[in-house]
Parts: C-alpha cells; structure tokens; sequence
C-alpha cells in the first residue's frame, strides 16, 4: 500500500511504498483533455539519487485513475526488484 511521504522537502506527489521513496508526476495531454503518461520515480535501496523507474502510457480520463494505475504498475514492479536484491 502507497502511503503519503509526508516528510520535509518532499512534495505532494511523493509516496513510499515498502520503505521506497516513490515519486508520481503527471504528463496532462492539453489537447485531448486527459492524462497521456505517468512518470514513476523512485529512491531505489542503495541508491542515494532518484531513478526514473517507468514511464507509463495512458491514457486515462482523471488523475484517480492515472494514479491507480501507475501505483498498481509500480507496487508489482517494486515488488519483483525488491525480491531479486534481497
């Protein structure tokens, strides 16, 4: 489960999920009225700098949506890192 980073100097899009410091940013498609991509960045263990983790392509019709969507890609996929470095 994502829980919000509620941290100092962190901002709003900012979640951790099993200690992973993720970061969500929306890529708003002006001329369709919709959001086209999600960028997932995260604070990987043993890495002191962010990564681009993925981006995801939409695209959905809300920010709900976008960001269920890049969560649920990004909690299998932190999941199955997790797992090959432990």
């Amino acid at each position: 489960m994502f829980e919000p980073y509620n941290e100092q100097g962190f901002p709003a899009n900012a979640f951790r999920y099993r200690d992973v410091p993720v970061r969500f940013t929306y890529r708003i498609d002006v001329n369709a009225n919709h959001v086209g991509e999600m960028d997932i960045d995260g604070l990987l263990p043993g890495n002191d700098k962010e990564t681009r983790i993925h981006r995801l392509k939409g695209p959905w019709a809300t920010q709900e949506e976008a960001l269920a969507a890049a969560q649920a890609w990004a909690a299998s996929w932190i999941d199955d890192y997790l797992a090959q470095v432990q």
